[in-house]
């Protein structure tokens, strides 16, 4: 009896140390169905970043093994953190994943196409840069993109839009393998308003210029998804670009009353230094 009472204090201490460490690094994967590709990544990311990471689960109520598989790995790695989010949608999995996380450092990524080897080289940039975020973009000199052609140039011609309309500092506004200083991005989270994949392009924006950050960006593979289907539906994405212009015309009027309270502070000293 005596034997048993240990075992089962000693399981539940081995269980207690596995999800109470505090992390560096939380990486968040918002998945829905992703049971073949998640049973990859997971231990890739631990195999990369070893104890200093916890790993987010924010799963869109899966119906197939992903449930089953998180517990599996919840008994294997220390920090791996599996729940099913409150809301709908893609931007709603993501921020509930990035309002948990404990690292000071966020890394957001697919559970199919983007590589765990590659963290290392957004937070390397993170900290050399001095960034708020880095992107892990498909659209520099030396990314590696394997996407089908007419996929490729379509994405690639939204960013160009979303980039010229939010004036943001990136060539890769949609990507969502990323590395956030956690204390920035947990400040503009709250409120946003797109529901959808956009939501990486208001994270953006808000960061630029609601948290007047430094966004960067370091080229990265894209692979091909092979497991799952594609959660990309086009009547919600037209909804979030009906938001995103209603984001751009904010930023104009507020970079307009900016200029307008320079030009009127500049005046004011001006006068005052004439009047002495």
């Amino acid at each position: 009896m005596h034997h048993g009472t240990a075992t089962m204090k000693t399981k539940l201490s081995h269980k207690k140390k596995m999800i109470r460490s505090k992390p560096k690094i939380s990486v968040v994967i918002p998945a829905l169905n992703e049971e073949a590709n998640l049973r990859e990544r997971v231990p890739d990311i631990y195999g990369v970043l070893k104890e200093d990471v916890e790993v987010i689960i924010a799963d869109g109520k899966s119906v197939d093994g992903t449930a089953a598989l998180a517990k599996k790995f919840s008994l294997e790695y220390p920090n791996f953190i599996f729940f099913t989010q409150s809301g709908k949608g893609f931007a709603n999995a993501l921020l509930e994943g990035i309002a948990r996380a404990r690292g000071d450092v966020i890394v957001t990524m697919d559970a199919e196409n983007h590589m765990p080897s590659e963290i290392p080289l957004l937070i390397t940039a993170l900290k050399e840069t001095g960034s708020d975020i880095v992107v892990g973009s498909r659209f520099l000199a030396e990314s590696n993109v394997d996407l089908q052609k007419e996929r490729f140039i379509s994405t690639r011609i939204g960013n160009r839009i979303a980039k010229a309309m939010l004036r943001l500092d990136v060539k890769d506004c949609s990507s969502g393998f990323r590395a956030y200083r956690a204390q920035t991005v947990k400040s503009v989270i709250s409120g946003v308003r797109t529901q959808y994949f956009s939501i990486q392009v208001e994270l953006l924006e808000r960061i630029k210029y609601d948290a007047k950050g430094k966004l960067s960006e370091v080229g990265v593979h894209y692979m091909r998804r092979i497991s799952g289907k594609s959660k990309f539906k086009v009547k919600p994405a037209i909804q979030d670009a009906t938001r995103l212009i209603g984001l751009a015309q904010k930023d104009r009027v507020n970079e307009i009353k900016d200029k307008t309270r320079r030009i009127k502070e500049r005046f004011r000293r001006k006068k005052k230094k004439q009047g002495t």
